[in-house]
Parts: C-alpha cells; sequence; structure tokens
C-alpha cells in the first residue's frame, strides 16, 4: 500500500504520540497529503487497557480514539497499527467498529516466503544461489528481520576475508553458525498488524472475532 502510486505514506511510533497535541496535528496532514497512509508502529504503548494498566496514557489514547472515530470526515486516509501485544490493548481501540476493523495475524514466512525474501535481499549482494537455497531451507521459524541479519552478516564477513570476490562464495558451517548465533536471539512467536482503511477491508480476521482472544494472555512476539 506504501508504495502505491500516488499514496503518501507517513510513520510514527506510538512513543512518539504520547503527546496528545501531536496526534491531533498528525491527523491534521494528511488531509492536504491524501491519500495517504498513516503507519503506527507499536501502538500497544499508549493503547493499553486502561481498567488493566491504568489511566496514566489516557489523554493521549482518548486523543487518538476521537481522530480514528471520524469526528470529522477524513476521505482516504489509511491508519494501520502494529502491536506484538494485541490481548493488552483497550476495548475502545481495538473491538469498536470503524476504528480499527480488522486484525491481520502475521505468522513466519514458509520455504518459498523465505527465498524470496532472501532474493530481494541479495538484489544487491551477489550470494551464490547454493548458498540462497541452503538458507530458505535451514531457516525454518525465521522471521524476515531475523533472514535480513543473515545475509547482511554474509556480506559483513565476506568483506572482511578481502577475498575480492563478486559472488559471496560461502561454506554452509559459516551460514549455520550465523544462524545459530540470530536464532538464539530471539525464540518468538506470532505479531499482528491491525488495519482501518475506513471502506471496505482487505483482511481476514473480523474485528469481533479478535474479542474473544481479549483474555489470551499467551506470548504472541514477532520482528519486524
Amino acid at each position: 500500500m506504501a508504495e502505491a502510486d500516488g499514496m503518501t505514506c507517513i510513520t510514527t511510533s506510538a512513543y512518539a504520540l504520547s503527546d496528545d497535541d501531536y496526534i491531533t496535528e498528525l491527523y491534521e496532514l494528511p488531509q492536504d497529503l491524501a491519500p495517504c497512509l498513516v503507519f503506527i508502529e507499536d501502538i500497544d504503548l499508549i493503547g493499553q487497557n486502561r481498567e488493566e494498566f491504568g489511566y496514566q496514557k489516557g489523554p493521549a489514547l482518548l486523543s487518538l480514539l476521537a481522530v480514528l472515530d471520524g469526528i470529522e470526515e477524513r476521505k482516504e486516509i489509511v491508519t494501520i497499527a502494529t502491536t506484538n501485544c494485541l490481548e493488552t490493548l483497550d476495548k475502545a481501540l481495538a473491538q469498536r467498529p470503524a476504528r480499527f476493523d480488522r486484525v491481520i495475524k502475521l505468522t513466519r514466512p514458509d520455504m518459498e516466503q523465505r527465498r524470496e525474501l532472501i532474493n530481494r535481499l541479495c538484489e544487491r549482494i551477489p550470494l551464490e544461489e547454493s548458498a540462497r537455497d541452503y538458507i530458505a531451507r535451514h531457516s525454518e521459524g525465521c522471521t524476515p528481520a531475523q533472514l535480513q541479519e543473515i545475509v547482511f552478516s554474509l556480506a559483513i564477513e565476506h568483506g572482511e576475508s578481502g577475498t575480492g570476490s563478486m559472488a559471496l562464495s560461502v561454506s554452509t558451517d559459516v551460514i549455520d553458525r550465523i544462524m545459530s548465533r540470530i536464532n538464539g536471539k530471539n525464540k518468538s512467536g506470532l505479531g499482528f498488524r491491525i488495519c482501518n482503511n475506513g471502506h471496505k477491508p482487505a483482511s481476514v480476521l473480523p474485528i469481533n472475532e479478535v474479542k474473544g482472544k481479549q483474555g489470551d494472555h499467551e506470548s504472541k512476539e514477532t520482528q519486524t
């Protein structure tokens, strides 16, 4: 969506949204840039359940709820937010229609998806096809961020070797060592992306199916 022709993308973090005046300014800007995509990362930083976690973030959350409510008509503005902690979000944010009306569950890439991601990462890094295939087949459970670190780490090691070869010919033991180090950093699970496009949702999970998950406190983490 961010790469769509004629679409402006504004990205911000929920940390910045802790200032409720900033929220108002954030949604005034897209009015002049529409069609516009507003992307908020880690919305749980200000959107936690007030009854359970307290009201410290109350003013910022109320401001966000107001702009998402569409008290003022906002045409051609799409809001997308991410969270690793769906179950902690305030019901007024996560369950009320017309604010965030769809939840998209992001799972780990399968082998073909990993292969495609690796090929994209290697558009500027001449990693040999055999090495790409080995990484794709032996990286089950890796996130896109972890795959990126694997490829970049291989490129760094190649640069330090001083071989000067245009193709990165790497042994499987080097790949295994880097993958082992990276996988040891973060044994993660699943994440969620919440979408609101103001029109027909393009997602797969209706918000009423999420309501039953609010009490589920299983750990759901991901890297992006």
